[in-house]
């Protein structure tokens, strides 16, 4: 019985997995027939708060790279945060994703995948440094004609990295190893040359407490928030 359950168990997921995949053509195929936008700009980031506060500085040389109102910016963002990136002001309009939601149900998935087609964007970034076929998929179904991200030779088997590689016109290579705030710089300068390496600043951004002495110098660490351990 249990090996039989095991059976089913891999039957269920594998449709899953295959009905996402058809999915992700169809909408692609929709969405290249529609006229792209070229004031439209798609971001995506569905990895942890970590990286998204990391990476804010690369966000504010993309902003610089488009402008408002010439560029609309449309952030695909974890559910997580999404509040946070709204407070921001970077970006135009934030499309929050449930992660697991998006990984798990067919019917959430396929509803963000239309609307990443129709937002019509002609530029395309996953600025994400470990990238998955989570984010890669939605670079493809975007129908981008621009489509720019990070090199990543170690995150995905290489099946998988050779498929989605060939969804982006533009992979920029970061040197391995190095620290995350380097590799967005690397990144950031892609979009404005005279990006410099510079640490996250939230204020405004977050509320202070009480306890926490004025004009005080302090700092978070939140360590191992994506663990389920912390949860």
């Amino acid at each position: 019985m249990p090996g039989l359950l095991d059976k089913l168990r891999k039957l269920s997921r594998n449709l899953r997995k295959n009905r996402q995949k058809l999915d992700m053509r169809l909408e692609r195929w929709r969405g290249l027939r529609l006229q792209r936008d070229a004031s439209s700009v798609l971001v995506i980031r569905l990895d942890g708060i970590g990286d998204f506060v990391l990476w804010l500085e690369c966000a504010r040389a993309i902003r610089r790279r488009y402008p408002c109102p010439q560029y609309k910016i449309t952030l695909a963002a974890a559910s997580e945060y999404a509040d946070l990136a709204r407070l921001t002001g970077l970006f135009d309009e934030i499309i929050a994703v449930d992660r697991q939601s998006y990984i798990w149900n067919n019917a959430y998935n396929r509803s963000i995948l239309r609307r990443i087609a129709n937002l019509r964007a002609s530029v395309a970034i996953n600025p994400c440094i470990s990238r998955d076929r989570h984010g890669d998929r939605l670079i493809h179904v975007s129908g981008a004609t621009s489509c720019i991200g990070l090199d990543d030779p170690i995150s995905q088997t290489r099946k998988k990295r050779v498929q989605a590689d060939r969804w982006y016109s533009e992979l920029i290579k970061v040197p391995q190893g190095i620290h995350e705030i380097e590799a967005n710089a690397i990144f950031a300068r892609r979009f404005d040359p005279d990006a410099v390496l510079t640490r996250p600043h939230l204020a405004g951004l977050i509320s202070v407490p009480d306890w926490v002495p004025e004009r005080s110098k302090y700092f978070i660490v939140f360590p191992g928030t994506a663990s389920p351990k912390k949860k």
